[in-house]
């Protein structure tokens, strides 16, 4: 199965926002981003406890504006070891996601 690579920066936002709350120009450029902007909600589904991010799970619905369907998205978090990719592959392997089915695209964040 081919991996779709996602990484995530937590960036103040007072170092990546204008004034009028864009992205400033070195952000774009930096990251080869589109000066516009997409609106989306999300509802996550789970208790209030978080039960199921408690076990590394996590479910949720999006809706993108213009777009007709709804994307509903599962997630199991798993920690990778000394950046063994292959090892969290396997483990997810082992898991239950190595569907012959390839009806989901399979990410890593």
């Amino acid at each position: 199965m081919k991996h779709d690579y996602e990484v995530r920066l937590l960036l103040g936002s007072t170092a990546v926002l204008s004034s009028n709350n864009k992205l400033i120009e070195i952000v774009l450029s930096t990251f080869k981003m589109p000066p516009t902007t997409t609106k989306l909600n999300v509802q996550f589904l789970d208790k209030g406890s978080l039960d199921l991010y408690a076990t590394s799970w996590s479910a949720h619905i999006r809706k993108i504006k213009n777009k007709k369907d709804l994307e509903l998205t599962y997630k199991k978090r798993y920690t990778i070891w000394e950046s063994d990719n292959n090892a969290v592959f396997n483990l997810a392997n082992n898991d239950g996601s190595n569907t012959d089915k390839k009806t989901y695209e399979a990410q890593v964040e």
